[in-house]
């Protein structure tokens, strides 16, 4: 039996682009590919500390996000739940990716894992046209 708890920020019908300012939250519970429970709650007035606790009582492994800021971040995955960014995308086109397991094709490729970045963090920096000769800006 493949059980996976996953929690969702919403703004209107598409994922929240920050997470921390959402006003719902959606948890989906999935059970061999299909869902078994869907309750949205109010974060309405909650502070980052009572978002966090919130999400983690509901018991989920994975926090599905536009963005978050980094003390969110780390609070997070302290409490060993996986996060990972989605971008702004339709909740029922998010859904129907999760039950075909297609979830990868949805993260864009910049979050679906950390990787080496040029200079200063930004993959053109390294580009031949920003550098001169001596390999310098």
């Amino acid at each position: 039996m493949d059980k996976t708890k996953i929690a969702i920020p919403v703004f209107g019908l598409q994922v929240s682009p920050r997470c921390d300012c959402a006003r719902e939250m959606l948890f989906l519970e999935f059970e061999n590919g299909e869902i078994v429970s869907r309750i949205t709650a109010s974060m309405e007035g909650m502070n980052p500390l009572q978002r966090i606790r919130t999400i983690y009582a509901s018991g989920i492994t994975l926090l599905i996000c536009g963005a978050l800021p980094g003390f969110f971040r780390r609070m997070i995955e302290a409490q060993g739940i996986r996060i990972m960014h989605a971008g702004v995308v339709e909740i029922d086109v998010l859904i129907e990716h999760l039950k075909r397991g297609e979830l990868n094709s949805m993260v864009p490729r910049a979050h679906r894992g950390r990787r080496k970045r040029g200079r200063d963090g930004c993959p053109w920096m390294n580009s031949k046209e920003w550098l001169n000769d001596n390999g310098r800006r």
